[in-house]
């Protein structure tokens, strides 16, 4: 990524405030976080967040997040 590159995130999350992990039989396939987990792992990565919102659903939320490389 260039510097200044914009990053667009769109990701299954948390609709409650644990992290999951869905499984196939026993092989974890699928990690869904909080958006906080999401956030804070972009933001441990290098990436300051431009802009982030969630649409709240009954099982698993969806979160969009722009973000930029510091």
């Amino acid at each position: 990524m260039k510097p200044g590159g914009t990053l667009f995130i769109s990701s299954l999350c948390s609709s409650d405030d644990q992290n999951h992990t869905l499984y196939n039989g026993e092989v974890p396939y699928r990690f869904i976080p909080t958006p906080e987990h999401l956030l804070h792992e972009l933001k441990d990565s290098g990436f300051s967040i431009l802009d982030w919102k969630v649409a709240r659903r009954r099982e698993f939320s969806h979160m969009e997040a722009f973000a930029r490389i510091r």
